[in-house]
């Protein structure tokens, strides 16, 4: 091997190096909740289906799981969604979740008062910061409605609602906004007439949310 062919070959492996230093590598793994009845109920545990090519890969995607809050409990009528993926990078030291990955969500149920009173969509801007086992802590939330007079139990309602929410546990402390949009169905029945649902209007504007985590 001539002195040039070994210098574009050093030359070669620093260019790769310097590029995974920029762009650390990034790779994702099938997420699958398991237990019967597990929207209603709570899922029993995740399990985590990774790239076998991508060695330790899998071993961090059971850890984070494991650290995983799950005692979950949902209210009456609410029903849970799940991620079907989670999402990793390793920037030369191994393996590690990304922060602000929510795993488990769910809809806000929008309380039966404001409702009555003509309130049809629930808009909610939330600030949270996930605890080591991904549990939502220090929430702030602030909602928007299509009438005026009920700011304060959507926003309590908005506060329950997210008790059930999981974010995947990652080894820092952050910051995630968070916004939902819930619409409510008001249905008349008459004796002897058929029932009237009556029309949604529109929906507030949504970029009266603010961006709540700016603000701390």
């Amino acid at each position: 091997m001539s002195w040039l062919t070994g210098l574009l070959g050093a030359a070669g492996l620093l260019a790769i190096a310097l590029m995974d230093e920029e762009s650390p590598q990034q790779a994702s793994c099938a997420l699958i909740a398991e237990g019967e009845h597990a929207e209603r109920r709570g899922p029993d545990s995740f399990r985590a289906e990774c790239p076998a090519d991508l060695p330790g890969l899998q071993q961090a995607a059971d850890g984070a799981l494991a650290a995983l809050d799950l005692d979950i409990r949902p209210a009456r009528y609410q029903t849970l969604a799940f991620a079907d993926a989670i999402h990793f990078q390793n920037s030369g030291t191994g393996w590690a979740p990304l922060p602000g990955q929510r795993v488990v969500g769910s809809g806000m149920q929008l309380p039966m008062r404001p409702v009555v009173r003509g309130v049809l969509h629930m808009l909610c801007a939330f600030a949270i910061e996930p605890d080591p086992n991904g549990r939502p802590e220090n929430i702030e939330v602030e909602c928007l409605a299509d009438r005026s007079g009920d700011k304060r139990q959507l926003e309590r309602a908005a506060r329950r609602g997210v008790q059930v929410w999981r974010y995947l546990p990652v080894a820092l402390t952050y910051c995630v906004d968070e916004q939902t949009h819930d619409v409510a169905q008001r249905i008349m029945r008459t004796p002897g007439q058929p029932q009237y649902v009556e029309p949604t209007p529109p929906m507030p504007d949504p970029s009266r949310l603010p961006s709540l985590c700016s603000r701390e």
